[in-house]
Protein backbone atom coordinates (compact mmCIF):
# COMPACT_ATOMS: atom_id res chain seq x y z
CA UNK A 1 0.00 0.00 0.00
CA UNK A 2 2.91 2.29 0.85
CA UNK A 3 4.92 1.16 -1.88
CA UNK A 4 2.53 2.37 -4.47
CA UNK A 5 1.51 5.38 -2.83
CA UNK A 6 -2.73 4.78 -2.56
CA UNK A 7 -4.88 2.74 -0.26
CA UNK A 8 -6.52 1.75 -3.31
CA UNK A 9 -10.70 0.17 -3.10
CA UNK A 10 -11.25 -3.10 -4.27
CA UNK A 11 -12.03 -1.75 -7.39
CA UNK A 12 -9.01 -0.05 -8.35
CA UNK A 13 -7.13 -2.72 -7.00
CA UNK A 14 -8.91 -4.74 -9.07
CA UNK A 15 -7.94 -2.45 -12.25
CA UNK A 16 -4.81 -2.21 -11.36
CA UNK A 17 -4.09 -6.22 -11.54
CA UNK A 18 -3.82 -6.38 -7.30
CA UNK A 19 -4.12 -10.20 -6.52
CA UNK A 20 -7.77 -10.91 -5.41
CA UNK A 21 -8.15 -11.65 -1.79
CA UNK A 22 -6.51 -8.55 -0.38
CA UNK A 23 -8.85 -6.98 1.32
CA UNK A 24 -10.82 -8.13 4.54
CA UNK A 25 -14.46 -8.72 2.93
CA UNK A 26 -14.16 -8.29 -0.67
CA UNK A 27 -16.97 -10.36 -1.60
CA UNK A 28 -19.57 -8.80 0.68
CA UNK A 29 -18.23 -5.47 -0.20
CA UNK A 30 -18.81 -6.24 -3.90
CA UNK A 31 -22.80 -6.69 -2.85
CA UNK A 32 -23.33 -4.04 -0.42
CA UNK A 33 -21.67 -1.57 -3.34
CA UNK A 34 -19.13 -0.87 -0.87
CA UNK A 35 -15.81 -2.15 -2.91
CA UNK A 36 -15.93 1.22 -4.41
CA UNK A 37 -14.85 2.61 -1.27
CA UNK A 38 -11.69 2.27 0.77
CA UNK A 39 -12.39 1.85 4.73
CA UNK A 40 -10.96 3.96 7.63
CA UNK A 41 -12.05 3.39 11.29
CA UNK A 42 -13.10 6.40 13.92
CA UNK A 43 -10.80 5.52 17.26
CA UNK A 44 -11.40 7.78 20.75
CA UNK A 45 -8.44 6.78 22.14
CA UNK A 46 -4.86 7.28 21.28
CA UNK A 47 -3.50 5.83 18.08
CA UNK A 48 -1.16 2.72 19.49
CA UNK A 49 -0.16 -0.46 17.80
CA UNK A 50 1.06 -4.27 18.32
CA UNK A 51 2.66 -6.30 16.63
CA UNK A 52 -0.31 -8.91 15.99
CA UNK A 53 -2.22 -6.12 14.35
CA UNK A 54 1.08 -4.09 12.47
CA UNK A 55 1.60 -0.69 11.18
CA UNK A 56 -0.93 1.66 11.34
CA UNK A 57 -1.58 4.88 9.53
CA UNK A 58 -3.01 7.83 11.78
CA UNK A 59 -4.74 11.43 10.57
CA UNK A 60 -4.30 13.92 13.39
CA UNK A 61 -6.20 16.00 10.92
CA UNK A 62 -9.01 14.35 9.55
CA UNK A 63 -10.16 17.42 8.36
CA UNK A 64 -7.54 17.09 5.03
CA UNK A 65 -10.18 13.98 4.14
CA UNK A 66 -13.66 15.04 5.26
CA UNK A 67 -13.00 18.02 2.49
CA UNK A 68 -13.54 15.44 0.15
CA UNK A 69 -17.22 15.50 -1.45
CA UNK A 70 -16.86 11.51 -1.56
CA UNK A 71 -17.29 10.25 1.99
CA UNK A 72 -19.98 9.05 4.34
CA UNK A 73 -20.00 6.49 7.53
CA UNK A 74 -21.89 4.59 9.96
CA UNK A 75 -21.05 3.69 13.18
CA UNK A 76 -21.47 0.00 12.57
CA UNK A 77 -19.98 -2.63 10.45
CA UNK A 78 -21.99 -1.95 7.06
CA UNK A 79 -20.11 -3.40 4.40
CA UNK A 80 -20.38 -0.16 3.22
CA UNK A 81 -23.66 -1.01 2.22
CA UNK A 82 -24.95 1.87 -0.50
CA UNK A 83 -26.82 -0.94 -2.56
CA UNK A 84 -30.74 -0.53 -1.04
CA UNK A 85 -31.28 -4.43 -2.02
CA UNK A 86 -28.93 -5.07 0.49
CA UNK A 87 -29.52 -1.66 3.36
CA UNK A 88 -31.32 -3.76 5.72
CA UNK A 89 -29.52 -6.84 5.32
CA UNK A 90 -26.33 -5.53 6.18
CA UNK A 91 -27.37 -2.55 7.75
CA UNK A 92 -30.22 -2.98 9.92
CA UNK A 93 -31.45 0.33 11.46
CA UNK A 94 -27.91 1.87 11.06
CA UNK A 95 -28.07 4.12 7.38
CA UNK A 96 -24.96 6.11 5.95
CA UNK A 97 -24.39 9.44 6.97
CA UNK A 98 -22.33 12.56 5.97
CA UNK A 99 -22.75 14.72 9.19
CA UNK A 100 -18.51 15.33 10.23
CA UNK A 101 -19.66 15.70 13.71
CA UNK A 102 -21.95 13.04 13.87
CA UNK A 103 -18.92 10.50 12.19
CA UNK A 104 -16.37 11.78 14.70
CA UNK A 105 -18.32 10.35 17.51
CA UNK A 106 -18.49 6.94 16.34
CA UNK A 107 -17.64 4.68 19.50
CA UNK A 108 -18.80 1.34 17.75
CA UNK A 109 -15.32 -0.37 17.74
CA UNK A 110 -16.44 -1.88 14.08
CA UNK A 111 -17.57 1.97 12.47
CA UNK A 112 -17.15 2.40 9.15
CA UNK A 113 -16.03 5.99 7.55
CA UNK A 114 -16.03 5.10 3.41
CA UNK A 115 -13.82 7.56 0.80
CA UNK A 116 -14.63 6.55 -2.99
CA UNK A 117 -11.98 5.12 -4.77
CA UNK A 118 -8.77 5.64 -2.72
CA UNK A 119 -6.74 7.63 -0.53
CA UNK A 120 -3.71 9.19 -2.02
CA UNK A 121 -1.27 8.00 1.10
CA UNK A 122 1.90 10.56 -0.39
CA UNK A 123 -0.62 13.52 -0.53
CA UNK A 124 -2.12 16.21 1.20
CA UNK A 125 -4.73 13.36 2.01
CA UNK A 126 -2.41 11.44 3.29
CA UNK A 127 -2.22 10.16 7.05
CA UNK A 128 0.00 12.82 9.74
CA UNK A 129 1.67 9.86 11.44
CA UNK A 130 2.62 6.25 10.77
CA UNK A 131 2.79 3.91 13.37
CA UNK A 132 5.63 0.96 13.30
CA UNK A 133 5.81 -2.27 15.35
CA UNK A 134 9.70 -2.16 15.53
CA UNK A 135 12.94 -0.26 14.79
CA UNK A 136 13.42 -2.07 12.02
CA UNK A 137 9.87 -1.41 10.39
CA UNK A 138 10.40 2.16 11.11
CA UNK A 139 13.75 2.18 9.27
CA UNK A 140 13.01 -0.09 6.27
CA UNK A 141 9.79 2.25 5.66
CA UNK A 142 11.93 5.80 5.77
CA UNK A 143 14.54 3.69 3.39
CA UNK A 144 11.34 2.75 0.78
CA UNK A 145 9.86 6.70 0.57
CA UNK A 146 13.42 8.23 0.95
CA UNK A 147 14.46 5.96 -2.28
CA UNK A 148 10.76 7.27 -4.06
CA UNK A 149 12.29 10.95 -3.24
CA UNK A 150 9.70 11.40 -0.59
CA UNK A 151 11.95 13.17 1.99
CA UNK A 152 11.77 15.24 4.96
CA UNK A 153 9.14 17.96 4.65
CA UNK A 154 5.70 19.41 5.78
CA UNK A 155 2.40 17.89 5.09
CA UNK A 156 -1.16 20.17 5.56
CA UNK A 157 0.58 22.35 7.74
CA UNK A 158 2.61 19.96 9.67
CA UNK A 159 6.25 21.20 10.03
CA UNK A 160 9.33 19.58 10.87
CA UNK A 161 12.18 21.75 12.69
CA UNK A 162 15.53 20.86 10.73
CA UNK A 163 13.75 17.54 9.27
CA UNK A 164 15.18 15.56 12.11
CA UNK A 165 12.47 15.64 15.24
CA UNK A 166 9.24 15.39 15.68
CA UNK A 167 7.47 18.66 15.75
CA UNK A 168 4.27 19.60 15.53
CA UNK A 169 3.16 16.02 14.85
CA UNK A 170 3.56 14.27 18.11
CA UNK A 171 6.11 14.50 20.95
CA UNK A 172 7.51 10.56 21.05
CA UNK A 173 11.12 12.16 19.34
CA UNK A 174 11.87 9.15 17.26
CA UNK A 175 13.35 11.26 14.82
CA UNK A 176 11.86 9.45 11.80
CA UNK A 177 9.81 12.38 10.04
CA UNK A 178 9.64 11.66 6.47
CA UNK A 179 7.06 13.92 4.34
CA UNK A 180 5.91 15.76 8.26
CA UNK A 181 4.70 12.34 9.07
CA UNK A 182 6.24 10.88 12.09
CA UNK A 183 7.41 6.99 11.73
CA UNK A 184 7.41 6.91 15.70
Amino acid sequence: MLANGVLASIERRTMMGVQHGMGQSEEVDKATGGASSVFLRMKATPASVTSKEGSRLVWDDPECLLARADYYGANAATYGVINPAKMSQYSGHVKPMRNPFTIATFKNPANEVMFGDGIDLLGPEGPSRILCVSTKQRNDLHAMLTAKGITRGQRQGVRTTGGSSCAGCCRCGCRGVVRGWCLG
